[in-house]
């Protein structure tokens, strides 16, 4: 047999496909890298290991020598955890989270739980007022003058250490933004002696309050042409020019942005031909000002959330009412942002800084910088520390020295392809803080026996018919061979079924190598392909598919989680053998109550399954069915008789049968689930009953709640009135009628008489006869 009809043969097997049995996703694993990458899997590299089992399965259940197995367990390693301290003095910083920097060495799929404190800290607080001063917010302006004692007396409320600083914007001095003609530029609004420019740092941030008076009263208004400012330019450079504005590394950092119109961002700058984008650097010359206005495009929202979240800054953007809606849109773009609503003159400035900054200050957001390879989860219960901790990254209403702890749950959901990317450093801060807890993350993708430096690792080794390097047990052939000992060549012309041992996990005969979803090459199962590339079949023995699971709606695993050999592998909050079913109990708890089917049943994928006497959607109420409804009918011969003397019972029937009841007379019934029948005559007949060991305790109601009858008089008349209530109305009717047809008929003949004309007026009369004269008639004739 040729290579080419091998080579043909392989490709139509590897088309075909067929039924493969389920097993531990663990045997499926060929190398220890991708053992120890699943979880609960261990590795076994002992040489003499069974060829006929896996060295790859649940850890605790293989019988491995405790020198050759291997499953890696999470090292936590505390490198910097200094104490939490709320006020600063002297000898101490401010510490609002504890620990600072710890390594961690995780296996993917294997969880673990940091504890994470938080204690709130009277900061120091850098502020730092943003302004727009087109001509519209000339009166805001004046109001500021006035304002800068009482500002950072106003925020003294909430930490001793105070600094302001102050800085305008207006726009872009290019058209359409700006006038640019030359006595525009000059006077560019009506009592506007300040020339248009992009930001100014009028003054960096200090503890000067007359200082930041004085800056404010002498900042001149400006203006430009259209609507929006160029707030964002300005925004930036408030943000990156940290020694220009003086931010201090251990305060808290906050800017208030202040103005009435709406804003200009990234690709706005192409109308005035500015196409260099936004280079986040600070471009501040010596008196303050931005020199690349002309230069550089408008930050974009993203751009700028990078460069607050870089920052560690707390953003208020005070604006007027009528743009509450753009801004509100935009805070939520930018990570630890607020919102205030700005009044017409900025009277209330005052009071939004400190709403503003009370918000901002007692809450606290934890975040993270995890990639797409590892997932971060927190959990808490705040301030009170009886409550079980629910998954929230967020706690609010904070007060100065008190504490509150995370649990941190760090998870490797895979390993990069990428070797370098196997160490990872991630922090966890609170959002608008520069403090954090750094991990150093050591991702564990391989295993040390797959290393050259390891005893056991060795190259064209005699275990792997020198065609392969020997490492953790197994054989890693060279592009040439293949096998478990990379005895096959592939360049050989072996028949299909040597090695036919080797394709099937036991020499049960009526299992088909490879499961019949591949062929036995040299000792090697090669899976078939699927036409859909998404499908494929796998596994050592081709026994494991990721397409065969079961379906919902046409989706496999109902769209909640992924088919790994067969079986659906549910995401968090699923579970069930199509991942359809919830795992959360909160849909079988009644609205007020806390017990899960009112204690009544129990929840299966989030239905309350109510035990036989009990219904509803949380089974809150007893079964009315088909059986109580039997016992009423059956009582109600006996009630009858005996509280009504009624039929259908004879007064003997009624001795003989229902003796043995203890039937009591009342006047009226709790509310409840009574007995509601009704007689032949359609009579109400209401009672309760209930038992005790020995007998049935009927309480009815003393009267039957009957409909009333009308005897045959009372009908006859009633139908004798109606008749002649008819004929009354029918005769009106006809009178009526006959008066209008006779008003009609005079009206009719008045018209005619009118209408008459004598026969020497009227215009349409003609002679009944014509007299002619002939000309040619004479009488001599």
């Amino acid at each position: 047999m040729s290579a080419i009809k091998i080579h043909c043969v392989v490709i139509v097997l590897l088309l075909s496909s067929s039924s493969f049995a389920e097993y531990d996703p663990c045997v499926l694993k060929q190398t220890c890298g991708a053992c120890i990458q699943e979880p609960k899997c261990a590795w076994c590299s002992d040489p003499s290991w069974n060829a006929t089992n896996s060295r790859c399965s649940t850890a605790g259940k293989q019988s491995c020598a405790a020198d050759y197995a291997v499953n890696p367990v999470t090292e936590y390693t505390d490198h910097v955890s200094e104490p939490l301290v709320s006020y600063k003095n002297d000898t101490s910083k401010v510490v609002q989270v504890s620990p600072q920097d710890i390594h961690l060495k995780m296996r993917s799929n294997d969880p673990y739980n940091v504890s994470l404190r938080f204690a709130r800290a009277e900061y120091p607080v850098d502020l730092y007022y943003l302004m727009d001063l087109s001509y519209s917010m000339r009166d805001d302006k004046e109001t500021l003058e006035n304002l800068g004692k009482s500002l950072a007396e106003s925020m003294k409320n909430f930490t001793s250490d105070v600094r302001l600083g102050f800085g305008s914007f207006i726009d872009k001095v290019v058209l359409p933004f700006t006038n640019t003609l030359p006595i525009r530029l000059k006077e560019p609004c009506r009592g506007c002696k300040q020339t248009p420019y992009g930001f100014h740092n009028h003054m960096k941030l200090t503890y000067n309050v007359t200082n930041f008076s004085y800056e404010v009263s002498h900042a001149n208004i400006s203006g430009n042409i259209d609507g929006p400012e160029g707030g964002f330019d300005a925004l930036m450079q408030v943000v990156v020019c940290s020694e220009e504005i003086g931010w201090r590394s251990d305060a808290r950092r906050l800017v208030v942005f202040s103005t009435d119109n709406d804003f200009h961002m990234a690709g706005d700058g192409k109308l005035g031909g500015i196409v260099e984008p936004n280079d986040g650097q600070c471009h501040l010359d010596e008196s303050g000002m931005y020199t690349h206005s002309k230069l550089q495009d408008y930050p974009s929202v993203s751009h700028l959330n990078h460069k607050v979240k870089e920052k560690a800054i707390n953003v208020i953007f005070a604006v007027t009412e009528q743009y509450l809606p753009a801004y509100r849109y935009l805070t939520k773009s930018i990570e630890g942002a607020q919102l205030g609503h700005l009044t017409t003159d900025s009277s209330n400035i005052l009071q939004l800084v400190a709403e503003q900054y009370k918000k901002i200050s007692s809450a606290v957001k934890m975040k993270d910088d995890g990639t797409d390879f590892v997932k971060v989860r927190y959990y808490t219960s705040c301030k009170d520390k009886s409550a079980e901790p629910k998954e929230t990254a967020n706690c609010d209403n904070l007060k100065i020295g008190e504490e509150v702890e995370f649990l941190v749950e760090v998870s490797v959901v895979s390993c990069p392809a990428d070797p370098n990317e196997w160490n990872q450093t991630i922090k966890i801060f609170p959002v608008g803080s520069h403090e954090s807890l750094t991990i150093h993350l050591e991702l564990i993708c391989d295993c040390a026996c797959e290393h050259k430096e390891h005893p056991s690792y060795k190259t064209n080794a005699s275990e792997c018919s020198h065609n392969g390097t020997y490492a953790c047990g197994i054989c890693q052939c060279d592009e040439r061979h293949f096998g478990q000992k990379c005895e096959c060549s592939a360049t050989q012309l072996d028949s299909l079924e040597s090695y036919a041992s080797n394709c099937k996990p036991n020499n049960d005969s009526d299992i088909p190598d490879c499961f019949g979803q591949g062929i036995c090459f040299c000792g090697e199962c090669k899976c078939n392909l699927r036409e859909d590339e998404d499908e494929r079949i796998y596994g050592k023995y081709c026994q494991c598919d990721n397409f065969s699971c079961a379906r919902v709606g046409g989706q496999l695993c109902a769209g909640r989680g992924v088919c790994d050999c067969g079986q659906c592998v549910c995401r968090p909050g699923w579970s069930g053998a199509d991942c359809n079913c919830k795992t959360s109990t909160d849909s079988c708890v009644a609205p007020g109550d806390s017990a899960i089917c009112s204690d009544n049943g129990y929840c299966d994928c989030g239905v309350c399954r109510c035990e036989e006497e009990f219904e509803g959607t949380f089974c809150e109420r007893p079964v009315t069915g088909s059986l109580t409804r039997m016992e009423c009918e059956r009582l109600l011969p006996c009630v009858l008789c005996r509280v009504h003397k009624r039929e259908p019972l004879s007064p003997l029937e009624c001795a003989v049968n229902c003796t043995s009841l203890i039937i009591q007379k009342v006047d009226s019934l709790e509310e409840g689930e009574n007995c509601v029948m009704y007689t032949e005559d359609n009579c109400r007949c209401e009672f309760f009953y209930s038992y005790n060991d020995t007998s049935v305790i009927v309480q009815a109601l003393k009267t039957l709640d009957c409909p009333v009858k009308l005897g045959y008089y009372p009908l006859i008349a009633i139908v004798g009135l109606v008749f002649l209530v008819g004929l009354f109305a029918l005769a009106l009717w006809k009178l009526y009628v006959v008066r209008k047809d006779r008003i009609e008929f005079a009206k009719f003949e008045d018209e005619q008489k009118k209408a008459r004309w004598e026969a020497d007026t009227n215009p349409l009369y003609r002679q009944p006869v014509s007299q002619f004269q002939n000309p040619m008639y004479s009488d001599s004739l």
